[in-house]
């Protein structure tokens, strides 16, 4: 009876043993609790020992409250917070954009860290020539040409060496 509780660890609730949830403890997915319960017959999911002492090992609900739930797609999060920055991917109205590629953002320190990245020069290959260049590019967008092959609508900034 132990052996098979050995290869059940994805049960909903388990039991471990004192000796074996110090090399489990930070493990996300699960919550443990103390438990004392004499003449009961707790078989350990790690080393198979019977306890009366231990852990209890549930667990943790990837369920998310109804209130944090998207009304669009029936997402959950864990917190408000999530909840709104995700509306704004169905409603498209974000906060905060980037003037050059128009990318939105749910906070100003998303945005900041898009615009030093954005500021950072950087070398590339034009795609269409092979040509190095240097230049000034968004974070995320892959496809650059250089100056010669450009048609005029990118947001690269060019820099010359």
């Amino acid at each position: 009876m132990a052996e098979a509780n050995l290869y059940l660890p994805e049960e909903e609730i388990s039991y471990i043993c004192s000796s074996c949830v110090s090399s489990k403890r930070n493990e996300r997915k699960w919550k443990y609790t103390f438990i004392v319960s004499p003449g009961s017959c707790l078989t350990c999911i790690k080393c198979g020992k019977s306890i009366d002492t231990g852990f209890k090992r549930e667990k943790k609900s990837s369920n998310h409250t109804s209130s944090h739930r998207c009304d669009v797609c029936s997402m959950t999060f864990p917190n408000s917070s999530r909840l709104l920055y995700h509306s704004y991917d169905h409603s498209g109205d974000w906060p905060i954009r980037c003037w050059i590629c128009q990318k939105g953002f749910p906070i100003l320190s998303l945005s900041e860290i898009h615009c030093r990245l954005r500021d950072t020069v950087r070398d590339f290959y034009c795609h269409k020539c092979l040509r190095h260049f240097r230049a000034n590019v968004c974070p995320g967008i892959f496809t650059v040409h250089c100056e010669k092959c450009s048609d005029g609508l990118s947001s690269v900034k060019y820099v010359t060496s």
